[in-house]
């Protein structure tokens, strides 16, 4: 390359004289500074004879890094004046010569050159430039050139073999977890000074992110196997089943030196695995990888908790686990990041455990439970409330054996002011920790919407904690009976109530669903109700039930069952002719049967007669990918924002996927393809089904506050293609099936 003293410019662009001719193509710049370099067109011309002829441009290598230094600092690795005037008789324009800075551990040049020779001679012809050495090399591939160089102020001659630059430069690769795995180059393995052996994580994915192996990572060995190459590793995975836990050996390029081990678990389910490769001439040919061998069930792993001076400890540490979710893609409004934290085991027969729902939000994921530290197991979420944060996990039970198993004692009445609480948890070593606070005021939860449309809690009282240390755990009374586990939204910590966690339970093994008036409601105090006209009479049957309060309707669920029928700030004050003074009071009074709801609006009372929504867990149970975007069915928080409830829902894109390049982003739904009205899932994917590749797509997007606009995407089915995941339940074990389209 030449440096010039321009700046900017197209890498590629023709470089043109004062004559019109073509003398170069731009080959990179800095927009900062005149620092422009220049391709000449010598290996250009070369390599596009070739490509006109559909035949691979040969390209012959050393496996040395070769500079071009001055004569001056030359003469100071050993150049005689005798051979510097040689150069310069056969270049009167010669500034210098090259010299080799780096050679390949490993490779046939390393065993007869030394970095600091400086080269004279390649098959007997002088060699001043990279461009001639270049065309000598090419024309040598697969057989052997002699060198002189001269070392010390002494020429030596040497025959070295001439590599194919081809085969040290990958021309294959796997997609894996989202991942994307090639052999190391020859380009990276000359930067760390290794041999070109080994498969490089060119991107770590979801897989492989998990278990440590980031992206610039070198595996080496793979199940107790050596890697030196992408082949070697195709074939160890092809011999692997999903959900097992794999011993991995790797490198991070930016410290080679320290190498490590770690556990990774395979998980082929959400993602799809393909092993692409590129010709000598041509696009990339991807294909899928073929199926795995199945699964093998686990021997039982036992589990000895052992003793604690700490009565509390001693009895429930057992309960807490330690809970890993893995979510491989973003979907509900939850972006894809790994989540820990604690969970509790409720029900040792069944192997159900609880968590908060900001730990477990959905159940696209793969989840693990960890026992005191000693034995982790797979797990999967089984539930998921509709309404409130409590979600519901379940491992096998026959996988573990435990030397005891607590019984749980729940306490049913809620906990006083000022009353002492206790609240167990495991801290990230595992051990159990106990912390002493005191209760606090009832607070009603009504968090503010989220910014990308997640679950929000609301229409629950909780009691606050005060003084008391960690945000999670679970909280018991004097008697140690479990009124419940601690929370913290903000500021406030509190306990989600021991009657919620044994209703979702219920929900889960008895099957039926929570009955919902698919409204937000806020608390307001008597005083306040006065203000807005409610009179004695309403107030003192509010007195008599020992209320204080009324609730305020904030904001109805769009085409819910009381949307159109309420407004917002109405006041709720009866239903059945029984007054509501909680949002406790609503949940116990509702069913599959009609309900009267009397209301207060403009200084009169009215009755709404509806039958309140039968809702079942929350799932999200099906998503598409297509073009590097994710769509699915718009969740019940969507929804209640004002996404349209029927049109497809956009939570996620990847960076650099057709996607990406037109615009379309998260929080919006998709609501016509090239005019077309789309209406569900299976409308959106019978839209893109089979476009042909390269053509343009337009898509009609809604925010969820309004609006629409049009972006246009271009269909690429070999690097982004089509991909239908759903997500069900087989005799009680989750089942996820992935179609390609």
């Amino acid at each position: 390359q030449a440096a010039t003293g321009t700046s900017g410019g197209s890498s590629g662009s023709p470089v043109i004289d004062i004559e019109g001719q073509v003398v170069a193509l731009n080959a990179g710049a800095g927009n900062q500074a005149q620092s422009s370099f220049f391709l000449p067109l010598a290996p250009v011309v070369h390599a596009l004879e070739f490509v006109k002829q559909g035949r691979e441009v040969p390209r012959g290598t050393l496996l040395t890094t070769l500079v071009q230094l001055p004569f001056s600092e030359l003469m100071r690795l050993g150049l005689t004046r005798d051979e510097e005037a040689r150069a310069r008789a056969l270049d009167g324009d010669a500034s210098g010569m090259l010299a080799i800075a780096r050679i390949l551990p490993g490779s046939d040049a390393a065993s007869t050159l030394q970095v600091g020779d400086i080269l004279l001679t390649v098959d007997g012809e002088p060699v001043l430039s990279f461009a001639r050495l270049e065309t000598l090399l090419d024309g040598r591939v697969g057989g052997a050139v002699d060198l002189r160089v001269q070392r010390g102020g002494q020429s030596i001659d040497t025959t070295v073999p001439v590599a194919d630059l081809h085969e040290v430069t990958p021309d294959a690769l796997l997609e894996f977890g989202n991942a994307v795995l090639h052999t190391l180059s020859y380009q990276i393995a000359r930067t760390i000074e290794r041999a070109p052996r080994g498969v490089f994580v060119a991107a770590s994915g979801f897989t492989f992110d998990r278990a440590g192996i980031g992206r610039g990572s070198v595996i080496t060995e793979l199940d107790g196997q050596a890697v030196d190459s992408l082949d070697q590793l195709v074939s160890i995975l092809r011999t692997l089943p999903d959900a097992r836990d794999i011993p991995v050996r790797f490198y991070p390029i930016d410290n080679p030196a320290l190498e490590q081990l770690t556990v990774l678990r395979l998980d082929r389910r959400w993602l799809p695995v393909r092993l692409c490769s590129r010709p000598a001439v041509g696009d990339w040919d991807c294909a899928a990888e073929p199926t795995p061998p199945a699964p093998i069930s686990p021997d039982p792993v036992t589990v000895d908790f052992p003793e604690y001076a700490d009565s509390r400890l001693d009895r429930l540490s057992p309960i807490l686990v330690n809970i890993v979710f893995e979510p491989p893609v973003g979907v509900a409004g939850r972006d894809e990041s790994l989540r820990r934290g604690t969970g509790y085991v409720v029900d040792w027969e069944r192997g159900l455990v609880v968590a908060e729902r900001a730990l477990v939000p959905h159940e696209v994921g793969r989840a693990s439970v960890i026992f005191g530290g000693l034995a982790e197991v797979a797990a999967e979420t089984v539930y998921i409330h509709p309404e409130h944060a409590v979600s519901l996990l379940r491992f096998d039970p026959d996988s573990v054996q435990f030397n005891r198993r607590p019984d749980l004692r729940w306490r049913s009445t809620p906990p006083r002011l000022g009353e002492s609480i206790w609240s167990i948890d495991r801290d990230p070593q595992y051990r159990p920790t106990i912390a002493r606070g005191e209760v606090g005021a009832q607070v009603s939860l009504a968090e503010a919407p989220s910014g990308s449309l997640a679950f929000i809690e609301s229409n629950l009282e909780v009691s606050s904690l005060g003084n008391i240390e960690g945000n999670q755990g679970l909280v018991l009374d004097s008697d140690n009976k479990i009124l419940g586990v601690l929370a913290q939204r903000g500021d406030v910590k509190f306990i989600l109530p021991s009657w919620l966690i044994t209703q979702t339970v219920d929900l889960y093994t008895g099957g039926g669903p929570v009955f919902s008036l698919e409204t937000q409601w806020s608390p307001l105090s008597i005083a306040s109700a006065r203000k807005l006209g409610l009179p004695d009479s309403w107030v003192e049957r509010t007195a008599r039930k020992g209320g204080s309060q009324v609730l305020r309707m904030l904001q109805t669920m769009p085409g819910g069952v009381l949307d159109g029928k309420v407004l917002p700030g109405d006041l709720l004050l009866e239903l059945n002719e029984k007054p509501v003074t909680s949002f406790r009071d609503v949940e116990q009074r509702l069913g599959d049967r009609q309900i009267r709801l009397r209301i207060w609006r403009s200084g009169a009372a009215q009755e709404v007669t509806v039958v309140p929504a039968a809702l079942d867990g929350f799932r999200v149970g099906r998503y598409l990918t297509w073009g590097g975007a994710l769509f699915h069915a718009p969740h019940r928080a969507a929804v209640f924002a004002g996404v349209p409830e029927s049109a497809p829902y956009v939570p996620f894109f990847y960076f650099g996927s057709p996607a990406s390049r037109a615009g379309l982003r998260p929080l919006h739904s998709v609501v016509a393809v090239d005019g077309q009205p789309v209406d569900s899932l299976d409308a959106l994917r019978a839209a893109l089904e089979g476009r042909e590749e390269g053509s343009w797509v337009r898509m009609t997007l809604q925010g969820w506050k309004g609006g629409e606009r049009v972006v246009a995407l271009q269909s690429d089915s070999k690097y982004w293609p089509g991909l239908d995941v759903i997500i069900s339940r087989e005799n009680g074990d989750q089942v996820v099936t992935a179609e390609s389209f």
